[in-house]
């Protein structure tokens, strides 16, 4: 009988060390695509790296302060991480949207805020099972991004989408000045991301990357809709 406690007991203790392990190693999988996301390096090698699957983006990209991970719940050869995220606001296009802002539901902040990430064992360790989540990035990377993508770019005081892009740039300069200023660190800009075809990897995703590639041509349509429907309504 006392034999076949201790047996058991040593089974337990067997299986706490390896869960302990297991999550420590599902941790480090996370961290690692949370920073990369954070910093604004979150390109296609570290994606096929980190994700099996499929990753959808949205049209959202959440700026953020930091994150947490708040529970990790494993399941023999699959797990689930729950991550949480203090946001500064969203970005969607050439718009800002503060995080206190009644602008988007109460249920889409906490969707931006909250993200599960679905893990699987594979052969080559934990990875990431298909992702759907906007990025989630620092406002260093985020404002450098923008910063090299409008660097020869005339904005036009007269067009909303130019008005609504040079706020949000500014909204970010006073967020990334705040921070500096209470000694927040920043983010860690990739020094090899540096020329036109690779500042878009700032924008950490697919959707945000081809956006990226083509928002000059994107605005200068809308903007020439928008130029010519208000011609039309303006009296002669």
């Amino acid at each position: 009988m006392l034999a076949s406690l201790m047996f058991s007991w040593i089974i337990i203790l067997l299986s706490g060390q390896s869960c302990a392990a297991q999550e420590q190693e599902i941790h480090a999988v996370i961290n690692e695509y949370c920073e990369a996301d954070y910093n604004g390096t979150l390109n296609f090698d570290k994606m096929d790296q980190l994700i099996l699957g499929g990753y959808e983006s949205g049209d959202a990209t959440v700026v953020i302060d930091s994150y947490s991970i708040a529970k990790t719940v494993v399941m023999g050869d699959s797990a689930q991480v729950h991550v949480i995220y203090n946001i500064y606001g969203i970005q969607t296009g050439p718009i800002w949207v503060d995080a206190d802002s009644t602008y988007y539901s109460d249920e889409s902040w906490d969707y931006w805020r909250n993200v599960d990430f679905n893990m699987i064992y594979t052969d080559n360790g934990w990875k990431i099972l298909s992702l759907y989540s906007p990025p989630h990035i620092s406002p260093e990377a985020l404002l450098s991004g923008l910063e090299r993508i409008y660097k020869n770019y005339n904005f036009n005081p007269d067009d909303h989408l130019d008005l609504a892009m040079q706020s949000t740039m500014n909204t970010l300069k006073k967020i990334v000045s705040d921070r500096q200023r209470i000694q927040i660190p920043p983010a860690v800009i990739d020094p090899a991301v540096g020329d036109e075809e690779d500042t878009t990897l700032c924008l950490n995703s697919y959707k945000h990357m081809k956006r990226a590639n083509n928002m000059f041509e994107t605005y200068t349509i809308n903007r020439n809709r928008f130029n010519k429907k208000r011609n039309r309504t303006q009296p002669e």
